[in-house]
C-alpha cells in the first residue's frame, strides 16, 4: 500500500504545493519574458514582434524616403560608417529601445549626410543639415529626448523643405 503522505509534492519536495506552484510560475514567467524580449542573433529587433518599417512619409511635403533599419547596438553604432555613399531617396532610420537624447557623430564616415531626431510620435525634433565628417569626434545632440534619428543624404532637408516639428509616418 502506497503512503498518501510520502507521495504527495509537499513530502517529495520539502515544500509546500503553493510555494512549489508559485515558484514554477515565476520561473517560467522569467523564460518567457527572456525568449520574448532579447535578440536570437546579432543584428536583429530586441523585440521580435517590433514592426520594421520600409518608408518614411514626411507629412507635409509629401516626401517619401525608402529606409534601411539599423535595431541592434551594433549596426546603430556602425550607422553609415565606411560606406561611399547613400542612395538619393533612402535613408538609414535608426530605431532605439526606448526614449532619449542619442548622440550622433561622424565616426568613419566618407560623405556629408542630413540628420534627423524623431520622438516616438514620428514628430521631428531636431535637424542638423550637411553634418560632415570633418566635424568628427564632435557629437550632435537632440535638444529633447527622441526614439528615432534618420539620416538622410546631404541636401534633402533643404530640398523638400522639412522642418522641426513636422511629422514622419513610418511604414
Amino acid at each position: 500500500m502506497v503512503d498518501k503522505e510520502s507521495s504527495s509534492p509537499s513530502k517529495k519536495f520539502g515544500i509546500r504545493p503553493p510555494v512549489w506552484v508559485g515558484v514554477l510560475f515565476v520561473v517560467l514567467a522569467a523564460l518567457t519574458l527572456i525568449v520574448f524580449r532579447l535578440p536570437w542573433r546579432e543584428g536583429e529587433s530586441a523585440i521580435l514582434s517590433d514592426f520594421i518599417p520600409k518608408t518614411a512619409h514626411f507629412e507635409r511635403s509629401g516626401t517619401v524616403l525608402l529606409l534601411e533599419v539599423a535595431t541592434s547596438t551594433e549596426t546603430r553604432t556602425r550607422g553609415l560608417g565606411g560606406r561611399e555613399k547613400l542612395d538619393e531617396n533612402t535613408a538609414l532610420l535608426m530605431i532605439f529601445p526606448e526614449d532619449d537624447t542619442y548622440g550622433i557623430w561622424m565616426k568613419d564616415m566618407l560623405f556629408t549626410i542630413d540628420v534627423l531626431w524623431l520622438d516616438s510620435k514620428g514628430r521631428i525634433i531636431d535637424i542638423v543639415e550637411r553634418m560632415a565628417p570633418e566635424t568628427y569626434p564632435q557629437a550632435f545632440m537632440p535638444s529633447e529626448e527622441v526614439r528615432y534619428v534618420l539620416e538622410a543624404p546631404a541636401g534633402f532637408i533643404t530640398a523638400h523643405g522639412v522642418l522641426t516639428g513636422d511629422r514622419v509616418r513610418f511604414e
